[in-house]
């Protein structure tokens, strides 16, 4: 209730370990960024090599958003959806549909990452301390919402 941050990155774990050999047809799925729509496998291929576990495989989306934002992938197995700029944020109170991911696969309890917007805002950053900064950037992950959806 009290929130003033602004919602500007959305990630979800798309990783399976439990896949084995399993093969997962990729035709068609797209990850839209900028208004332009880049193939998965293209997408997947240059963040190679991957920072998940051995044996783990990242299953193929595609991706559908809200005017002004972008899909994604990480390096750590995550689909992610960001804002392109401050005027698209989620407010706190507000609602955004239209966040999709395609996939071929089984829906499944996923992990979910929200990012509010954080700042640390000072008169001179050159003035900044380390513990300054080490104290910012325990914020900014304390305020990072971990949840659950079914994807």
């Amino acid at each position: 209730a009290t929130n003033t941050g602004d919602i500007w990155n959305i990630r979800i774990d798309i990783t399976d370990p439990l896949a084995g050999s399993r093969f997962f047809d990729t035709a068609g799925l797209t990850i839209p960024h900028g208004g332009n729509f880049f193939p998965f496998d293209e997408e997947l291929a240059e963040l190679q090599p991957l920072a998940v576990p051995p044996g783990t495989i990242v299953v193929p989306v595609g991706q559908r958003v809200p005017s002004g934002w972008n899909g994604g992938l990480d390096k750590d197995g995550l689909a992610g959806f960001h804002s392109s700029g401050p005027s698209v944020r989620i407010l706190p109170g507000q609602i955004l549909t239209g966040f999709e991911l395609i996939s071929p696969g089984l829906p499944t309890i996923r992990k979910v990452q929200v990012h509010p917007f954080w700042a640390l805002l000072v008169d001179n950053i050159e003035a900044v301390t380390p513990e300054e900064e080490m104290a910012a950037r325990e914020v900014e992950r304390s305020i990072i919402f971990n949840t659950f959806t079914l994807v």
